[in-house]
């Protein structure tokens, strides 16, 4: 498999022509193809320009710049707030003292504040980059944070002085975007990429040594390094984890030595989260754990001293439930806060962090709202802040303080005004109801012109969040569909696992059984039915396509897993190993090889009419690379009739463009694109 030009590949008695396969092992050869694209693209694309523009100028700054806005944060004795600059769209983050009460400001009140101060100027220090973490040392005096510039995900660590915003240390590169800074701002810990870009190493350093200690390797490949401070700043954990495997380490921070101590008792197969907390004024660990049998998760309890005990030292503060998911736990010192979801809703509970658990209260809001927590609480606050979301109207946020005997929030109702927000399911062949969520404009008539949305991985929940731009599309007469598919978490790990392996083609009848549904009700236009995803939602994407290319009249495509045989055949790249629990492993079971192949979009374009499809990547994704949608499109173009098939490349990565703006204007373009494919006009009529 060496050489310029088509490769065969020969695996379990199948033999196969891959045209392009060859670039990956020529980068200056790839962006070249990518730079032919991206020419192509701007020729294609330039009448639906001055569309997406104005989709962009109509929506006020607030409402975009909003989105990315972070809670404030304490940590000593300052309010740290991210603050956007509305001609520029940077970030600033600003500090000012707290009040003696302890009353959060405003962030309104902010840049207005005599006292205010810029804490980080993201702005000159770091230009176009996208921020990692940011951790602040108690006494202020110190920032530590991380960068990714070009969007690749390998992250620059900077040590940097609040008074001045000079560098004090010299800038480490090839990391995760995590870092920890002990409290007292004398050494900070990162986590070093591998070979493989896979977060491996995690390196310790004080500011007043010239080098760097390795606190820890982990030789599993299957493994990646996960590492967090924890809320009350005198613990580290670290996770090695994969999709279906983690294994726990802890160390107490503000020791001259610092000792990684590994945590027993716990499953190594299974998925489970650590933190840290007190039981009647102890140290304590808190563990919510998912395994197998008990896929919906447990959540226990250790005294912190017993690091190298059984699994009997740990004590069930909630046992499984059948009924309701179980998510990470959030520790106080004086509550716990603990998320549910029930039924495809999302509930949140406090209690006090007592064995057996005691003063067990509901979060009350408003009647048919989801509430879910906007911001991680205060080691020693007793304040909640939460919030409820909507495609259509800009987020709800409220406090909700913790020791009441009846926690309430007192938020708005979220009013829709013009819009509403429909749940609906439709049935697959094998009698299993999909779930569905449909948004539209109230009052509308007879079936609309559609966009589908789907994702359907990892058990990955599609919650609501308002999107400014989607509303155009809405104002037009459309309707914008969510397919909860199998694969995806709406319904909990069993309705993940059901679309993983052997039954990943599940994913992909659900949506056409989504599709049948709206269409049988009189809600989908049939002949005007856009589907939309990213990653690996554009496999879901692609695969659907090659199965039902009549059925749909534009296909949208973000950063789309598209070539996933391939991938999964290359052990050295960052995902493959860790995936296979997602995917299989095609080199080694002919089953799951049969089964990848008879999905994977690149190996199963056919020779009939396809709708026009506009896929996009970014030239430094290290997730999926731009190679897997330069071979689809070319492969559509060489196989399939219709199109066009449009391969649009920008600057930036998996996660994200080069800049804030850059990504809403990606967003612009692709629902011009579909609302011209749709024949709808964005002025405000459909055609």
């Amino acid at each position: 498999m060496n050489g310029a030009g088509p490769m065969t590949i020969l695996l379990h008695g199948r033999r196969w022509t891959d045209h392009w396969e060859w670039l990956r092992g020529s980068p200056d050869e790839l962006q070249r193809a990518l730079g032919d694209e991206a020419e192509c693209s701007e020729r294609v694309l330039a009448g639906i320009a001055p569309r997406a523009d104005a989709l962009v100028v109509d929506v006020p700054a607030a409402d975009l710049y909003d989105q990315v806005l972070q809670p404030a944060i304490r940590s000593g004795k300052f309010w740290y707030f991210m603050v956007f600059d509305r001609e520029t769209g940077r970030p600033n983050m600003m500090r000012v003292p707290c009040d003696p009460d302890g009353t959060e400001p405003a962030v309104e009140d902010v840049t207005s504040d005599p006292r205010a101060q810029v804490a980080l100027d993201i702005e000159e220090l770091a230009p176009g980059s996208s921020l990692g973490s940011v951790a602040f040392s108690r006494d202020g005096r110190i920032v530590c944070w991380t960068e990714d510039p070009d969007g690749s995900e390998s992250y620059w660590v900077h040590v940097t002085s609040v008074a001045d915003q000079q560098e004090l240390l010299e800038p480490i590169h090839g990391c995760s975007g995590s870092v920890v800074l002990d409290e007292e701002g004398s050494r900070i810990l990162w986590v070093g990429l591998d070979g493989t870009h896979r977060p491996a190493t995690v390196f310790v350093r004080r500011f007043s040594d010239d080098r760097a200690i390795v606190l820890h390797h982990e030789s599993d490949e299957r493994l990646r390094l996960r590492m967090k401070q924890c809320a009350s700043g005198d613990f580290l954990v670290l996770d090695a984890v994969s999709r279906d495997m983690v294994r726990h380490f802890i160390a107490r921070l503000g020791t001259a030595d610092l000792e990684l101590l590994p945590v027993a008792g716990l499953p190594f197969d299974g998925r489970s989260t650590l933190d840290v907390g007190e039981v009647n004024g102890r140290s304590a660990l808190f563990a919510t754990v998912a395994t197998d049998d008990q896929p919906n998760g447990r959540l226990l309890v250790r005294p912190i001293d017993r690091l190298g005990g059984a699994e009997g030292d740990w004590r069930c503060l909630i046992e499984h439930d059948e009924r309701s998911v179980l998510a990470p736990v959030l520790v106080t010192r004086r509550n716990l806060v603990i998320g549910r979801r029930r039924e495809g809703r999302s509930e949140i509970i406090i209690a006090k962090p007592t064995a057996p658990l005691t003063g067990i209260r509901p979060v009350k809001g408003t009647a048919d709202s989801e509430l879910n927590v906007t911001a991680l609480p205060d080691w020693e606050g007793t304040v909640l802040r939460v919030g409820v979301s909507s495609y259509v109207h800009r987020p709800l946020s409220g406090r909700v303080d913790m020791d009441e005997s009846e926690p309430e929030v007192a938020l708005t109702g979220l009013d829709e005004d013009d819009y509403e927000t429909r749940e609906l399911s439709g049935e697959a062949a094998d009698g299993v109801r999909i779930p569905i969520t449909l948004v539209g404009r109230r009052g509308r008539t007879g079936p609309a012109p559609c966009l589908v949305s789907v994702y359907g991985a990892y058990g990955v929940n599609q919650h609501p969040n308002y999107n400014p731009l989607l509303l155009k599309l809405l104002d037009a007469g459309m309707i914008f569909v969510v397919a909860h598919v199998r694969g995806g978490g709406e319904l909990g790990p069993r309705w993940h696992t059901a679309a993983t392996g052997l039954g990943k083609p599940l994913t992909f009848t659900d949506v056409l059984a989504c599709l049948d549904a709206l269409v049988a009700r009189r809600m989908a236009d049939p002949d005007r039915v856009a589907l939309m995803g990213g990653s690996a939602g554009g496999l879901a994407v692609g695969a659907v396509l090659n199965l039902a290319p009549e059925r749909f009249r534009a296909v949208v495509a973000d950063m789309p897993f598209v070539d996933p045989l391939t991938t999964m055949m290359h052990p050295d790249l960052p995902l493959t190993i860790s995936d296979r629990s997602e995917w299989g492993d095609p080199l080694t079971d002919p089953e799951i090889f049969e089964c990848i192949r008879g999905y994977s979009p690149c190996q199963n374009v056919r020779d009939a009419m396809y709708p026009p499809v506009l896929a996009t990547v970014g030239t430094n994704d290290t997730r999926v690379s731009p190679l897997e949608a330069l071979k689809w499109i070319r492969t559509l173009r060489a196989t399939a009739q219709g199109g066009p098939f449009v391969l649009r490349v920008r600057p930036g990565g998996h996660l994200h463009a080069a800049s804030f703006d850059a990504t809403v204007h990606d967003m612009a373009v692709q629902y011009a694109w579909i609302a011209d494919q749709l024949g709808i006009d964005l002025t405000g009529s459909s055609q």
